[in-house]
């Protein structure tokens, strides 16, 4: 009888976990598609570079974005470098576009127009494209985020309830696949998807995620190890190479809150604006 029950007993908790998985798989899964849906809202990021030596770069910055429109604004506060405040960017993202307008202690590297136009598919498809550009333009779309969360791992967790900025959330553990997401996105063009997909290819990482009692997305953390990077797509690409052997990783942290608040984008004026192209020839500021 004992022995029956205890049989009993490990079916039944063997069927509850596996049950807890498939729902947290699915609860996190969704969550893409139910943020998008809440349109609008105010978000916070922090996006820290971790050297091989040396201490690590930190960028934050805050502002609103709408999912659905794949449109936003934000400031973008830039590490001290040598003793020195570098100051913050503006971001501006509209029609696929990043728009910054570097602040005065960058201000050359705009020639002589206040902003800097990148097209982030654009500059996916250069051999020589820079990481660190790259990163901080993707960074910026918490779109970006949405997509992970698709690609999250069968065995993802429920760690525990938490407030989030006031909120009641449930936190998630998992991993997230970045070669998924890149093949899974729709808004990439052909060549961009084939040259991300190459670089993040097999590419996995752990993840933290924090969803409201609507389904959405509260928080997330997701951390890149740079030797986890495929090694023939780096020997493709050797500006890529050379700028992740330097980083041991990055960490990305986006926190949204204040759902359905207004955000309204323009482009800055044309004569205002220069293309990254005509500056770097594509390959980026790094």
């Amino acid at each position: 009888m004992r022995k029956a029950i205890a049989l009993v007993l490990g079916l039944t908790l063997t069927l509850a976990a596996c049950g807890s998985k498939a729902e947290a798989k699915t609860v996190v899964r969704s969550a893409s598609t139910k943020t998008a849906n809440a349109d609008t809202a105010k978000m916070a990021l922090d996006i820290k570079i971790n050297a091989k030596s040396g201490p690590p770069t930190e960028i934050n910055g805050d502002g609103v974005f709408d999912m659905a429109k794949r449109a936003g604004t934000m400031n973008l506060k830039l590490p001290n470098f040598g003793g020195q405040n570098l100051g913050a960017i503006e971001v501006r993202i509209l029609d696929k576009l990043v728009y910054e307008k570097l602040p005065p202690t960058l201000a050359s590297f705009a020639g002589s127009k206040g902003w800097v136009k990148i097209d982030p598919q654009a500059l996916a498809k250069q051999n020589g494209f820079d990481f660190n550009s790259l990163a901080q333009t993707q960074g910026t779309d918490p779109n970006s985020f949405l997509d992970l969360l698709k690609s999250v791992s069968d065995d993802v967790k429920e760690v525990g309830k938490e407030k989030v900025r006031g909120a009641d959330t449930t936190h998630y553990r998992g991993t997230v696949d970045l070669g998924k997401a890149i093949a899974s996105n729709a808004e990439l063009e052909a060549q961009a998807k084939a040259k991300l997909g190459d670089l993040y290819k097999n590419l996995s990482a752990p993840a933290d995620v924090w969803i409201d009692s609507d389904g959405r997305l509260r928080k997330m953390t997701y951390s890149i190890d740079a030797s986890k990077f495929d090694a023939s797509a780096l020997s493709s690409n050797p500006k890529v190479a050379a700028g992740i052997s330097q980083i041991a990783g990055i960490d990305f942290t986006l926190e949204l809150f204040q759902f359905g608040t207004p955000v309204s984008v323009t482009a800055p004026p044309a004569n205002e604006t220069t293309d990254l192209s005509s500056i770097t020839g594509g390959a980026g500021l790094g």
